[in-house]
């Protein structure tokens, strides 16, 4: 067999097992790897003879009404401008004597 064939044939065989063996690990890497826990088989208690005891049956849940959200009423915006009080800038006056 010449190299080429040799070669062809490694790729085919190595394209197959990763087309089987990847799936099948990510199957398994999915499914949560969890211990089957025996579930103990509860013993049939004896009931006395002659004593049924009767099935009680279920009282209908009364379906509860959705109650209205009351609208609220828009709040009044009240705008009170207040314009401020210009404070009188004092003028200091500074007479300058000369001296002779």
């Amino acid at each position: 067999a010449s190299r080429a064939q040799v070669a062809s044939a490694f790729r085919i065989i190595t394209v197959f097992l990763l087309i089987t063996i990847f799936p099948l690990n990510t199957v398994r890497l999915h499914k949560p790897t969890h211990t089957a826990t025996p579930t103990p088989t509860p013993s049939p208690t004896a009931s006395p003879t002659g004593t049924s005891s009767p099935t009680p049956t279920s009282t209908p849940t009364p379906t509860s009404s959705p109650t209205p959200t009351p609208t609220s009423s828009p709040t009044p915006t009240s705008t009170t401008t207040t314009t401020p009080t210009p404070t009188p800038t004092p003028t200091s006056t500074t007479t300058s004597t000369p001296t002779p």
